[in-house]
C-alpha cells in the first residue's frame, strides 16, 4: 500500500535525524488509522520498521527515567479497563498465567457473546450491539481490567481484581446494563466466567 511505504520511509528519515520519539508517535498514529479505517493489524513491514524505531530510541538511554518515561503509557491515568487487540491480549494472558503459577493466586477470564451460539444476525445489528456494548464495558470495568474482541461477535476480558462472586455480579451487571440500554433490541447477550490459575 502506497500511504503505508511513504509512512515508514517518513519514519525512517525521523529517525536519521534523531527524531526517534517523533517516529514512535507516528508509528503509533498510523497503527491505530489502520486498525480504525482499515481492520487491518500491523503489516509485517510496519512492524519491522517499528522494530528499527524502538533500537534507535534505546540507544545511549541507559538511564531509568529514560526507559520508565519510555515505558509509560501516555495516558496512564485514565480510568476504565485496557482495550487492546487479540495478539496483545494473547501475549498479556500468557504473561499472567506464568505469574499466577509462580504466585499461586488467581484471576478471572469473562466472556460476553452477542446473539444466540450459531444463529447469525445481520453486519450492521452486530456492529451496532458491539459497540454498544464496548461502551459499557468501557464505563464500569476497573482499571487493570483487560479486554478485546476476541471474535466477530465475542469479547474477552481478564479480570485480575475479582473473586468468583464479584467476577459474577460484573458479568450480570454488564448484561443487565446491554438491556437496560437496549430495550428494543432482539439481539441478546450472553455471559461466561471461568477462573484461572491457583485456588478460588
Amino acid at each position: 500500500m502506497n500511504w503505508m511505504k511513504r509512512c515508514i520511509e517518513l519514519m525512517r528519515a525521523m529517525v536519521s535525524l534523531n527524531r526517534s520519539g517523533d517516529a514512535l508517535q507516528e508509528y503509533r498514529r498510523v497503527t491505530e488509522m489502520s486498525r480504525r479505517y482499515l481492520d487491518e493489524d500491523p503489516s509485517e513491514d510496519l512492524q519491522a520498521c517499528y522494530r528499527e524505531l524502538a533500537e534507535a530510541g534505546r540507544e545511549g538511554q541507559f538511564n531509568l527515567d529514560a526507559i520508565r518515561n519510555e515505558l509509560l503509557e501516555g495516558d496512564f491515568g485514565r480510568q476504565g479497563p485496557f482495550f487492546c487487540d487479540y495478539p496483545a491480549f494473547k501475549e498479556i494472558y500468557n504473561i499472567q498465567m506464568r505469574n499466577l503459577e509462580r504466585l499461586g493466586s488467581t484471576m478471572f477470564l469473562g466472556v460476553i457473546m452477542v446473539g444466540e451460539p450459531g444463529n447469525r444476525i445481520s453486519s450492521v445489528s452486530r456492529e451496532s450491539a458491539m459497540a454498544g456494548l464496548q461502551e459499557i464495558l468501557r464505563k464500569n470495568l476497573r482499571k487493570g481490567d483487560i479486554v478485546t474482541r476476541f471474535a466477530p461477535t465475542v469479547v474477552a476480558m481478564l479480570l485480575p481484581t475479582v473473586n468468583y462472586s464479584t467476577g459474577g455480579m460484573v458479568m450480570e451487571r454488564v448484561e443487565h446494563l446491554f438491556y437496560e440500554e437496549y430495550p428494543t433490541r432482539s439481539v441478546t447477550v450472553h455471559h461466561r466466567i471461568s477462573p484461572l490459575g491457583g485456588t478460588m
